[in-house]
């Protein structure tokens, strides 16, 4: 059970980090536009070149939050289980003094 469990997590976080890194594919290919000399320029000018794309960021956001949360979640699964496994051979050495 634990071994599918962490292939399981393991094939999620690879999954998540491929998804997250394509979109900085798109954000490293554009070109870098060289700034004004004469200070201020309207954002109107400068199109999409200096805007970077919201998704790709958003989901690797909440693909590293959700990662988190597993590795919580699974650390805490893994501490519960240690107490009971304590708990049961601490009641069967009660029982048998």
């Amino acid at each position: 059970m634990l071994m599918r469990t962490s292939v399981a997590v393991w094939l999620l976080l690879v999954a998540m980090l491929v998804v997250g890194s394509s979109g900085w594919q798109a954000v490293v290919a554009q070109p870098a536009r060289q700034p004004s000399l004469e200070g201020f320029v309207p954002a109107e000018e400068l199109g999409n070149a200096e805007q970077i794309p919201a998704v790709p960021l958003v989901l690797t956001a909440y693909g590293l939050v959700w990662v988190g949360v597993l590795v919580y979640v699974w650390l805490t699964w893994r501490r519960i289980g240690k107490v009971e496994t304590e708990l049961q051979q601490l009641a069967r050495k009660t029982k048998n003094p």
